[in-house]
């Protein structure tokens, strides 16, 4: 039901703009360790499931206690967590312009059959 609400469009245009293609630098407390296997660096290990699910490790070349970050950018969170995404903040605007002038144009034909 959210897609026809004209507020869903004006809020995914105004964060996706706002913060969207922005990187992520995760805190300490948000990083996720993981012990590689042995002779294994951290890169090595986590590379195929970076380049799958994205994030990013802090030391990649360690051979121990990898520390891994989930969202690399602003736009991954956005899209994963709330479906929004940068791309179609001109779009969005757009659909709420189009919201906007569609109900400016009922208001006023509402008005004009009154009159008769």
């Amino acid at each position: 039901m959210y897609r026809l609400s004209p507020f869903t469009y004006l809020i995914e245009a105004m964060l996706g703009q706002a913060i969207g293609h922005s990187e992520i630098t995760c805190a300490a407390k948000e990083l996720v360790t993981i012990e590689p296997p042995s002779g294994q660096t951290c890169g090595e290990f986590m590379g195929n499931f970076i380049s799958a699910a994205g994030g990013y490790l802090t030391n990649e070349n360690d051979t121990s206690a990898c520390h891994y970050c989930a969202y690399r950018t602003t736009d991954a969170f956005l899209e994963e967590s709330f479906n929004i995404y940068y791309s179609h903040h001109w779009r969005d605007f757009g659909i709420f312009c189009a919201y906007i002038i569609f109900n400016v144009s009922l208001r006023l034909h509402r008005f004009d059959g009154a009159r008769h």
